[in-house]
């Protein structure tokens, strides 16, 4: 039997500057799983720019708050306090400023 992880995510809206840029860096829509074209770069070959984005394209443009862990006793940060999906984004605005 697998033990469940959990972890803590903050991904830009969609819509958002930020989602967009990350949709196109990657090559995918996260929403509706299409295939985007990646900007280019100059000196990297669309092959291997496609292939250093492709584990994280499965998971879409992200940042990771809080690291998997196994138990919500390991999410307990400094102080003993645990952090939770409700005070994580506090720090951040509907916007994601």
């Amino acid at each position: 039997m697998q033990t469940p992880r959990y972890a803590l995510y903050l991904a830009p809206r969609p819509t958002s500057g930020w989602g967009q840029f990350g949709a196109r860096w990657l090559g995918r829509d996260a929403v509706s799983g299409e295939p985007l074209e990646q900007p280019a770069i100059a000196g990297l070959a669309r092959e291997d720019q496609h292939a250093l984005t492709a584990s994280p394209r499965k998971y879409g443009f992200h940042a990771t708050l809080k690291g998997p862990f196994a138990s919500l006793s390991a999410a307990r940060g400094r102080g003993g306090k645990l952090w939770t999906s409700r005070r994580a984004t506090r720090c951040w605005g509907p916007d994601g400023t």
